[in-house]
Formats: C-alpha cells, structure tokens, sequence
C-alpha cells in the first residue's frame, strides 16, 4: 500500500489503514481525489474504516455489522455467549447503559456459575439487539467547540462521559466510558471515589482534553473545592494525589445534581468489568504508596496507632463517620443530631486502613482524649518571645546554615555559619 500511493501529498500509510489530511477542507478534497483516483487506476478496493460511517450527522455504525450482531441467534453455551459480548462491546461505546444491560449475560461467563439461560438472559439479550437497531450517532470532535467531562461513582464503578456543545447551543456525546474498581478502590471513602472518576475520566480521554479549557461535572459537591481551590495542605491524601495528576488539565469544576447525570451515573452503576490497565494500575499503586508514606510518617508508634484504631472501632462517633465516609454523606438535615457538627467536615474526613483521619491527622476517639489532653498539658508553653527557642544545622548547595525558631511566635531567623561546632555556634 506505501509503494502505490508513494508520491501523493498529505497522504500517511499504516498497515493496511489510508489516511488523507489537508490544512483546509479544499486541500483535503484534492488529496482525496489523487487516492481514490490511483486506487481505481490499480483496481484495488476499500472496506470502510473500522466498521464505521462517518458525516456531517457524526460517527454511526455500518448497517451490516449491527445485522450481524441482531441476527444471531439466541446462544447455546457459554462459547457462544462469549462471542456475542465480543462482538456487542466493540459498539458498547454507542450504547450508553450497555454494561447494565449485559450484566446476566456476562454472569454466565463466570466459571462458578451454571449454564442457566432463562426468561431476565432473553430479555437482556433481545434489548441488546434491540438498542443497537436503534443506536444513538456519537457527534465528531471539533477542538474549539465547548467542552464537558461529566463523572460518576457507585459503589462498584466509574462512568464518565464525554460532550461537546454543538452549533445549535446542544450538548451532543463524543464518548462513553466505564470500568469497575479494584477490591482496593471500593474501600475509599466516597469523596474519594468520585475525586478518582474525575482523574480516571481526564486522563483517558486526555488526548481530547490536553491543551483545552473544559467543564467538569460532578454531583458530589464537596470536590469543588478538593479539586479545585482548597490548599493542597488541607487535601486528604488519597484526592492530594488525584489533584496533582490532573495539574497538567485546565478545569472548571461544576456541580451538577445527581438526578441531572443520569447517563454518567448510569455508567458508575453498570461498570465494564475488565482487569485494570498498565496506567490505571500504577495510579492505584501511586495512592497507596503515598498513603502509607503517611502513615508511616505519624509522630506515634504502630502500638499506639492500633490502640487508636481499636478505640475508633468501640467508639460511636467513629464508627458513623467511617460509615458515612464509605456510603456518601446525605443532606445535613437528614442526619441523627449528633452526627450534624461532623457535617461540614465531611469532605475531610478519610480511612487510612483502619484508622479514620481528618485531613492528616488522627481522629481522637472520646476513651482516649484525656491521655492525650495530658500530654499536651505536661509540654509547658511559652508566654513570651524567645522564651523558649529551637535550632538546627542543615546543608543547602555546599553551605551551612544554622536555623533558629522562636516557639512562641513561630518566627524564623536563618543565618550562614562556615563554623558547625557547638562552641562556635554558640559565639
């Protein structure tokens, strides 16, 4: 294919795929014409690219590949099955509720489970056909249109969306995506989930999103802030971590209610089940690492973290808020009185294996405020400046310098010494 169309302006081969491109819809014609001109000359034919039709309306699948999904017949085994599913999720991206609609198929896949095919598998299996005879058009991508990442997460998976504003002020569908979360995933705390389906969403669609000022959408309102203007120190670590992936997008983020995400919520709830890849792998293994990083940095030892996670375990107040971190916060005047002050901490709070955090530090439950009351009083505190003080040495770019802290007002002063002995400093 190189070797015939060799020669032709703006013209890249790969394999057996021909694209042509021009810097203007002319230019784009006449190449166009060149390669369909030299095909006809050599009597070499073309099949449509990847089973889609491309025009002015969008992007749809050709009728003859959704005739050869609609017109199969029901299966018989779980060979069979498999087929099907293989070929019905190369066009799931065109069906936005597809993976809800295949869950009983795909269960019969599972080696634990029988080969049982009854009236729910027919239903499922009819709607499948019966969708994609109906299937949506998913628009074409144009760069300086109006963009919108909308994002979702259940209990068991993520399910953004991907749109474009269209001429007519529509907002009109690129993509659909979805997956399931790993067994580590599920444990988060649901500010967490859905900080996690705002990264995932970004960084899988980044090649729509790099470079571009875009709206992204979630119904879950404290990550307005966690994900847009609140200090990095105050952050949990685990939406720390997904606030530093996405630093490389430029995002507004927008709350939308729930009941108004109806597609990307949809998705969260019937997520593709498939392992995680390469990519998605290495983030979980990024937020794990960083959150044991700071577990392992608390000023306490592993005796009394347990002691602490034992007592939050006994403790009522605790044992709500992990609750309704892993749940989802309801609205404040749906809690029980006693949970209501904890209300506006929500988005602050997290596990970090069984220990429940506020932002990075330790939640102290009830049995155990007074030991550490004590310790805090035992530790006298200044009543003046540089009553009580705190130095140290440290090196920077072959030079040392000698840092002094006043305790009472926190205020710093630091001065360069070539001398580092105890009597030379002292002078």
């Amino acid at each position: 294919m190189s070797q015939l169309l060799d020669g032709l302006s703006g013209v890249i081969v790969h394999a057996d795929d021909v694209l042509v491109c021009g810097r203007d819809r002319a230019e784009h014609d006449v190449r166009l014409t060149a390669v369909l001109t030299r095909l006809q000359e050599t009597g070499l034919t073309l099949n449509e690219k990847l089973g889609h039709k491309i025009s002015a309306a969008g992007i749809e699948l050709d009728p003859e590949k959704i005739s050869t999904i609609t017109d199969m017949p029901r299966p018989q085994n779980v060979a069979e099955v498999r087929t099907f599913l293989g070929m019905a999720t190369y066009v799931g991206k065109f069906l936005p509720q597809f993976s809800d609609t295949t869950k009983l198929l795909r269960d019969l896949l599972a080696k634990e489970n029988d080969w049982s095919w009854g009236h729910m598998q027919q239903v499922a299996f009819d709607k499948v056909k019966g969708d994609l005879a109906s299937q949506r058009v998913l628009v074409q991508y144009r760069p300086h249109a109006k963009t919108k990442v909308s994002a979702d997460a259940s209990s068991f998976g993520l399910g953004p969306v991907l749109t474009k504003m269209q001429d007519n002020m529509e907002w009109r569908r690129i993509a659909y995506i979805s997956r399931s979360l790993s067994d580590t995933e599920q444990r988060y705390a649901q500010v967490e989930k859905e900080a996690l389906a705002i990264t995932w969403a970004c960084e899988r669609l980044s090649q729509y999103l790099i470079g571009l000022q875009f709206t992204a959408e979630t119904d879950h309102k404290p990550l307005l802030a966690q994900l847009g203007t609140k200090a990095l120190d105050d952050l949990p670590p685990r939406v720390l971590r997904f606030r530093l992936r996405l630093l490389r997008f430029t995002y507004q983020m927008v709350y939308v209610p729930g009941k108004a995400q109806i597609t990307a919520d949809a998705l969260s709830r019937a997520p593709i089940k498939r392992p995680l890849s390469e990519e998605e792998q290495c983030l979980e293994v990024e937020v794990q690492v960083s959150i044991n990083a700071i577990r392992d940095s608390l000023p306490a030892p592993q005796t009394k973290l347990q002691q602490i996670a034992e007592e939050q375990q006994r403790d009522h107040i605790c044992r709500q808020i992990v609750q309704q971190c892993k749940r989802g916060w309801p609205r404040q005047e749906e809690l029980p009185q006693l949970m209501k002050p904890y209300w506006v901490h929500q988005s602050d709070f997290h596990c970090n294996g069984d220990l429940l955090m506020k932002g990075q530090r330790i939640v102290i439950p009830e049995t155990l405020q007074p030991e550490m009351l004590d310790r805090v009083m035992a530790t006298e505190l200044p009543k003046r400046p540089w009553q009580k003080v705190g130095a140290d040495m440290f090196y920077w770019k072959n030079d040392t310098y000698l840092l002094v802290v006043d305790y009472y007002s926190r205020y710093i002063e630091i001065a360069k010494t070539p001398i580092t002995t105890s009597a030379g400093v002292i002078k």
